[in-house]
């Protein structure tokens, strides 16, 4: 047996939703109207009833309740960009078309965010993460977080994130909060810089499409996958498991690793960058012509270490964009395709505004005779037809249907 309930709030009413959940289902969703609308499914528990407080800008959410007991939609109308602060210990969250920055605390679960505009933080013990047309935009600051009431629930000592089912279910919010910072060396302001920022301990990435100006990857396990979209600055560490990049455009500098991984690289033929790549027990593998260099930089760990072009650069003074790839144990695979990507390389540069044509009938009061209306001819200052307009409007002209 569930129950529901369904709310709205004008959209000017706060700036900011915090959702505490011990699990559940979170759909978040972008709309073109003016209300922002809370929407609610859950079990007759009552233990896990929803409560709602509103403080200052912020709008919070919080339950008890555990994976499957729940299921919250939010519809945030379009009109602004939000922040939506969620922390849980196991549960589903997807995003849709909304204008948002996604700060996401979660013990384990997963995460789905697609066409969605703004900023992401992402950090968890165990999730895997799944986007697709995200573009990264100017996102405003937090508003000032409202006081919030700490939970009493008692952790564990199992070794963290090797707990077990139970161990997850008595996991308390506060508590599992400040283990997360602890895990990844993250202050109490940790997040209060927008931008791409995924911190997991065991997960795999699916980036798809991604447009932003700089994007960090933190991982002790898992698979990395980016394809398609436009990276200014891509910072990748994995301590184990594989890395792709196809067909993204490095607009900026790069600088991918992995420890115990295969690093693959595909870029598209209009790319220019230079090429930077070691590794200490594995393969260097390009189909770009690379050059051995025997004095190690910083990154090839006593290894092999080889540098290239990719695309052709006018001038050593240019400023290109820098690829470095480093494996410690795996190999490292370059390539470049023939096909172009859907991205440009550089964004479009905004047209200048034309300015506005003369009309016609100013120039008609100009001009009192036929020698007039002809030297103005001569010098390129009106048209023929501009001419023969004038002439007619004079009575010296009558041009023929």
């Amino acid at each position: 047996m569930t129950n529901g309930m369904e709310r709205t709030w004008p959209a000017d009413a706060f700036d900011a939703v915090n959702i505490r959940t011990g699990g559940g289902q979170i759909i978040v969703r972008g709309t073109n109207d003016d209300d922002f609308k809370l929407e609610t499914e859950n079990s007759k528990n009552q233990h896990n009833a929803l409560t709602i407080n509103q403080s200052g800008r912020w709008l919070q959410l919080s339950t008890r309740a555990r994976n499957g007991d729940l299921k919250l939609t939010l519809h945030f109308p379009r009109k602004k960009i939000w922040l939506i602060d969620f922390v849980t210990r196991q549960a589903s969250f997807r995003a849709e078309d909304v204008n948002a920055w996604l700060h996401l605390m979660l013990g384990k679960g997963d995460v789905e965010v697609e066409n969605c505009r703004g900023a992401l933080t992402v950090i968890s013990g165990r999730v895997d993460i799944k986007t697709n047309n995200f573009i990264e935009t100017e996102v405003p600051e937090r508003p000032p977080q409202p006081d919030e009431v700490v939970s009493e629930t008692k952790v564990t000592s199992a070794k963290f994130p090797d707990w077990g089912k139970d161990d997850w279910a008595n996991w308390g919010l506060d508590v599992g909060e400040k283990v997360l910072r602890k895990i990844f060396d993250t202050s109490e302001n940790a997040g209060q810089k927008p931008g791409i920022s995924l911190k997991v301990a065991r997960g795999d990435l699916d980036l798809q499409d991604m447009e932003a100006r700089y994007c960090v990857i933190r991982s002790a396990k898992g698979n990395v996958t980016i394809n398609g979209g436009r990276i200014s600055g891509l910072d990748i560490n994995i301590a184990k498991g594989d890395i792709e990049v196809d067909s993204c455009i490095p607009a900026g500098g790069w600088n991918i690793r992995s420890n115990h991984g295969n690093v693959n690289i595909s870029v598209t033929p209009e790319v220019t960058a230079r090429l930077n790549a070691s590794t200490r027990v594995g393969n260097i593998n390009s189909s770009v012509p690379l050059v051995k260099v025997t004095r190690q930089g910083p990154g090839a760990w006593h290894g092999g270490r080889m540098v290239g072009t990719i695309g052709v650069v006018a001038d050593a003074a240019d400023k290109v964009p820098e690829i470095r790839l480093s494996a410690l144990h795996g190999d490292i695979n370059i390539r470049v395709g023939s096909a172009p990507g859907q991205y440009p390389v550089k964004p479009p540069a905004p047209k200048a505004p034309q300015p506005p044509r003369q009309p016609a009938w100013k120039k008609v009061i100009s001009y009192k005779t036929p020698a007039e209306v002809l030297e103005a001819l001569s010098e390129g200052k009106i048209s023929v037809e501009e001419a023969e307009s004038v002439l007619d409007d004079l009575g010296y002209w009558k041009k023929t249907t």
